[in-house]
């Protein structure tokens, strides 16, 4: 939780956002298809608007393939229409060392904040 923005926060279960993006993202990679993201804790969260948070590190890896290594899970392009207009938000599963660390949330209209609500018009998901 280096980067300015990201402040620890008491740890939390995901919020239902939260969790349907990330559970998207693992169940269509094999190597973290078995993930159960009901158990995973938040303990960082971005400020800028973002909606990016970090996920605490579980006692065991979540994928024994994957430790000591880090990279993407997997990376989503939302296509979305909101109040303001149509546009598109990038999500990105990252791991490190076996277990989930983050979920990024890329926003292109920094800094505004991401709106609250939206419909989704198109999902593209690309694992690595």
């Amino acid at each position: 939780m280096a980067h300015s923005s990201v402040v620890r926060v008491e740890e939390r279960p995901l919020s239902s956002r939260e969790a349907e993006l990330t559970h998207s993202l693992t169940s269509i990679n094999p190597e973290w298809a078995g993930v159960n993201v009901a158990a995973l804790r938040i303990i960082g969260e971005c400020r800028c608007g973002c909606q990016s948070v970090v996920f605490a590190k579980p006692p065991e890896p979540q994928s024994v393939l994957a430790v000591g290594h880090q990279n993407l899970v997997g990376e989503m392009s939302l296509s979305i229409r909101t109040a303001s207009g149509d546009d598109t938000i990038s999500v990105l599963l990252h791991y490190a060392d076996g277990s989930l660390s983050l979920l990024e949330v890329i926003w292109y209209n920094f800094p505004d904040p991401i709106p609250d609500e939206w419909t989704e018009l198109r999902r593209e998901i690309t694992i690595r």
